[in-house]
């Protein structure tokens, strides 16, 4: 897991870790979505989120279906690469 005080990078570009979520999401496979890479110009949005776990995507999802907001989700690894890719990690 990244931390800042180590790590020079959060993880970008690092294969998912062993878990459930990652087994069977396709996370790990040739059908996952591709990177759109870094973000290298400015752009205009409502809201800026964050991370790309459950809660960010939910965040996204809610502002732009019930509210019509322009929500941009940042992750810099893979969608669920941190906490929320990581239950059940082995005990399954």
């Amino acid at each position: 897991m990244y931390d800042p005080l180590i790590d020079d990078s959060p993880g970008c570009g690092v294969a998912h870790t062993h878990s459930y979520w990652a087994d069977i999401s396709g996370a790990k496979s040739d059908n996952k979505p591709e990177d759109d890479g870094q973000l290298v110009q400015d752009i205009t949005v409502d809201v800026a989120i964050i991370g790309a776990g459950y809660t960010g995507l939910s965040c996204a999802l809610h502002l732009a279906r019930e509210q019509g907001l322009k929500a941009h989700v940042f992750e810099a690894n893979q969608t669920a690469w941190g906490c929320s890719g990581r239950n059940a990690l082995g005990s399954y």
